[in-house]
């Protein structure tokens, strides 16, 4: 009796330079939402949409079923298994999911520019309105460079507050993921 021995698939995928590039930036956007868990799993990742992101990752999975025959896809729910047989195979695997940003990262910058936009349009005009309102001349001036002082400050505190909640945000979606 001869036992026949199955070729490994190549780690390869049929997309073009463009598809591949608009694939890849699907896959940022979805993973980079925060909508979306990420766990290493022997063999490879485990993904695990939140509500509202379900249709979003399936239909992506769909698509790398489509392109990428070497990846075993197994869907529970919103739950997709991706993983390799070959060590080369659950290496792609790693630097294609694990490796995209993580939402705490953007949100951690976008808090930060939230906080001086908000100065900027808001604290700062109307500490001068305050001070214009209050005072006449030079005294209104004073007034006006007195208040600027605090609204800085104020503006420096919220954006201490919106870093530290996005490297929060980070540290924790990085623990997940690494689990």
């Amino acid at each position: 009796m001869t036992q026949r021995m199955t070729e490994p698939v190549p780690i390869a995928c049929t997309l073009t330079r463009t598809g591949l590039r608009d694939r890849g930036a699907a896959w940022r956007r979805l993973l980079g939402s925060g909508d979306v868990d990420r766990r290493r799993v022997p063999g490879g990742v485990r993904l695990t949409a939140r509500p509202g992101a379900e249709a979003a990752l399936l239909e992506l999975v769909e698509l790398e079923r489509s392109c990428c025959a070497w990846m075993q896809i197994e869907i529970t729910g919103a739950t997709v298994t991706i993983t390799s047989e070959s060590a080369a195979g659950r290496a792609v695997l790693t630097q294609l999911f694990m490796r995209l940003p993580y939402a705490g990262r953007l949100f951690g910058l976008m808090g930060v520019l939230a906080a001086l936009a908000c100065a900027a349009a808001c604290a700062l005009p109307f500490a001068v309105v305050a001070g214009v309102l209050a005072g006449v001349g030079a005294g209104a001036l004073a007034l006006a460079r007195g208040a600027l002082l605090p609204a800085a400050a104020a503006v420096v505190a919220v954006a201490l507050v919106a870093l530290a909640a996005g490297v929060w945000t980070r540290r924790r979606a990085a623990a997940g993921a690494n689990r």
